[in-house]
C-alpha cells in the first residue's frame, strides 16, 4: 500500500516537473509580440529599401529587448537582425556581431549586411574570419539592393578592392534597379559627375528625383543641386 502510493506520487511529480520544462515553449505570446513576430516573419530580407535600423527605432520604445530575444528563440531570423540592432545600440557590440553573424549565417542577407558594417567601423574592434567585401558580396549575390550598394562602395572608394568607377556604377544600376533609394542617390552622383559615364544632369536629376521621394536626405541636397546647375546651364 505505502509503495502503491509513492509510486503515485512520484508519478504526479514527474507530470509536474514535465509540464514545467515544456512551459515556456507552450507560452503563447502576447497579442502585441505575436503581431511583430508576424511582421518580422513575413519582412523579405531583399526587399529593396528594408533598413533594419528603421524597424528597431520603430518598436524600441514598445519591445523590449529580452522580447526580441524571445521571437529569435523561436527561430524567427528577422527577429535575430534586430535582436543585434538592440545590442549595438546598447553598446554590446561583439554580441551584437554574434547575433548578425547567426543571421547571416541562417541565409539571412540583411544579417550579412549589418555583420559587413559593423566590421567596416575600426572603432568597434569586431574581427572575423571574413572580410567585409565577403559580406557584403554574400548579400548582393542573392539579390540583395543594399548589399550591391554598400558593395559598390567599396569600388568607388577602393577600400579593400582596387578602385573601379565601373564596377562601381555596375552595381548601384543593379541596387537602383532592384529599386533602392540609396543606390539610385549614389548611380546619380556618377552622373553629375562624369565619373565613367558621361555627364547627364537631367538622368542625375531623375535618379535624385527618385531617391528623394524615397525619404532619402542626401537625395534631395542633391536635386536641389544638380536643378541649379540645369537651370544655370538653361540661362
Amino acid at each position: 500500500m505505502i509503495l502503491s502510493r509513492l509510486t503515485l506520487l512520484f508519478t504526479a511529480l514527474g507530470l509536474m516537473l514535465c509540464a514545467c520544462t515544456s512551459l515556456p515553449k507552450s507560452t503563447s505570446l502576447s497579442p502585441e509580440l505575436s503581431a511583430l513576430d508576424q511582421r518580422l516573419a513575413q519582412a523579405d530580407h531583399l526587399d529593396a529599401n528594408f533598413r533594419s535600423s528603421k524597424i528597431y527605432h520603430e518598436i524600441k520604445s514598445d519591445f523590449t529587448l529580452q522580447d526580441i530575444r524571445r521571437l529569435s528563440d523561436r527561430g524567427n531570423d528577422m527577429a535575430t537582425v534586430i535582436l543585434g540592432n538592440y545590442l549595438k545600440y546598447e553598446g554590446d557590440y561583439p554580441a551584437a556581431a554574434e547575433v548578425y553573424l547567426k543571421a547571416c549565417e541562417a541565409g539571412n542577407s540583411v544579417g550579412c549586411v549589418n555583420m559587413g558594417s559593423l566590421q567596416s567601423i575600426s572603432f568597434f574592434e569586431i574581427k572575423t574570419d571574413k572580410s567585409v567585401f565577403e559580406y557584403y558580396k554574400m548579400a548582393c549575390d542573392v539579390g540583395n539592393a543594399l548589399g550591391c550598394r554598400l558593395l559598390g562602395g567599396l569600388y568607388y572608394r577602393g577600400r579593400g578592392v582596387e578602385k573601379s568607377y565601373e564596377t562601381a556604377h555596375n552595381l548601384w544600376k543593379k541596387s537602383c534597379d532592384i529599386g533602392n533609394y540609396f543606390g539610385c542617390n549614389d548611380l546619380g552622383t556618377l552622373y553629375d559627375k562624369g565619373q565613367f559615364v558621361s555627364e547627364d544632369n537631367e538622368k542625375a536629376e531623375a535618379l535624385f528625383q527618385y531617391s528623394c521621394d524615397g525619404g532619402m536626405e542626401w537625395g534631395c541636397k542633391n536635386l536641389k543641386t544638380v536643378q541649379r546647375e540645369i537651370k544655370r546651364q538653361g540661362s
